[in-house]
């Protein structure tokens, strides 16, 4: 089965328009909504999209979330149902976040209720929001080297509480991102003192916690590219993708979740797949696959697209998503198992959708392990009955790399009767 993406024709939703710091959600299997900040009039805006198979449409009006806020840096949306989502960004020069629902009726978008008052005075303007339910959401953002948190909670049509903020890490913290792992786990990344760092946030009703160990990803990443992380499927493993000091490369490197605890496993940095600033996306496809979208230095900047194994790995091969490119950031969310929907810059500025589509089998399994069986007993009764026993025998399955799947079975006793006329009754006990 192939490994390759197939990019779909990208569609022009905005034509000729200069944006920033655009974010999209993939509300259902046929609608999207992305955020983005104009550059002409710096205020924040959202569009839905229409997702038909791989064709992507633009069929309302583009609406603008605020008319005071002024995003400098990162906004963040957030889906909660299919029908509704918050949005996260600036509110001034001083970056103070505020958050507003965004409700979604057939393709139209508005804004009920008003936005919620600046969650603190000023930030550092890095924002990162994570779903915990259909009502409820975690906000993470920086003031200065400190990493804060808060629950939004009640979140219904034009109605948001923010609890109360937290200090999730308070020395040396810049550009911190979330990833839900569950309702009551959240991971964190950050830098801090030149270091990528990782922990688990702790979640218990509308209160958060940082007080679990971090554990280092990488020593020596970029501290001006903000990483992304996927949780794979199986909600015990995360991806993160993150850029290395001095280099455009883009390295990768497996966290193993335990619980509230991380393991970190070796970063591998891939020297072919360079990206240009923010100019890469990562999802998660299955529990060992993600897919990488990224922004070609070495390429004009194209916007190309691969899929790489957990176990660090390129799998098929690189798809040019455009033949133009020049975009310097995008986003990417997963439409369904065997799609995603992608967000670019094109040519002149053209702000452009387009839909991946891809196989992503499971790597191949490792190879089936031979397991002894002793020697069978029979014994021969009148009227042509026999009786066989299958003594207890204990063995593995194995199914998947990284012994992620490895299973210890034990079968007991197995009796088989065999009756005349060549009939054979057998009770097999369920494994």
């Amino acid at each position: 089965m192939s490994t390759d993406v197939t990019p779909g024709t990208p569609d022009t939703v905005l034509s000729s328009i200069n944006v920033n710091y655009r974010k999209v959600a993939v509300m259902s299997a046929t609608k999207a909504i992305v955020t983005y900040r104009k550059a002409s009039d710096t205020y924040p805006y959202a569009s839905c999209l229409d997702i038909v198979g791989t064709s992507v449409s633009h069929p309302g009006a583009a609406i603008q979330i605020s008319a005071s806020a002024s995003p400098s840096y990162a906004m963040d949306i957030v889906r909660l149902t299919d029908t509704k989502a918050v949005a996260i960004f600036a509110y001034d020069s001083t970056n103070r976040p505020i958050a507003r629902v965004i409700d979604l009726s057939g393709s139209t978008l508005s804004t009920p209720g008003s936005e919620t008052s600046s969650f603190i005075a000023s930030t550092s303007g890095f924002f990162s929001g994570a779903r915990l339910s259909d009502s409820s959401m975690l906000a993470v953002w920086s003031t200065g080297s400190t990493a804060k948190a808060a629950v939004l909670s009640g979140i219904t049509a034009g109605t948001i509480t923010v609890n109360a903020v937290a200090d999730v890490e308070a020395t040396g913290i810049s550009r911190p991102a979330i990833a839900s792992i569950d309702a009551s786990r959240v991971l964190l990344t950050y830098f801090q003192s030149g270091s990528l760092m990782a922990e688990i946030l702790d979640i218990s009703g509308t209160t958060v916690t940082g007080t679990n160990t971090a554990v280092s990803v990488d020593a020596s990443p970029d501290t001006a590219s903000t990483p992304e992380v996927a949780i794979l499927t199986d909600g015990g493993h995360a991806v993160v993708a993150y850029r290395k000091s001095g280099s455009l490369d883009i390295s990768l490197n497996v966290l193993t979740i335990t619980g509230s605890s991380l393991a970190a496993g070796t970063a591998v940095n891939y020297g072919t797949l360079d990206a240009y600033q923010d100019g890469y996306s990562l999802v998660p496809l299955t529990d060992e696959n993600v897919l990488l979208a990224y922004y070609d230095y070495n390429d004009s900047w194209k916007p190309k697209a691969v899929i790489v194994s957990a176990l660090n790995t390129v799998l098929g091969t690189i798809a040019t998503v455009s033949a133009t490119g020049g975009g310097t950031d995008q986003d990417m969310d997963v439409i369904t198992a065997g799609t995603s929907l992608l967000w670019i810059t094109t040519g002149s500025n053209d702000q452009a959708a387009v839909v991946l589509s891809y196989d992503s089998p499971a790597p191949p399994s490792e190879p089936a392990v031979p397991i002894p069986l002793p020697m069978l007993t029979a014994s021969l009764y009148g009227g042509s009955q026999m009786r066989a026993t299958l003594p207890a025998i204990q063995g593995r399955l194995l199914g998947g790399p990284r012994a992620l799947h490895t299973l210890d079975v034990t079968l007991p006793m197995i009796t088989a009767d065999m009756h005349g006329g060549g009939g054979i009754s057998a009770e097999l006990p369920m494994i």
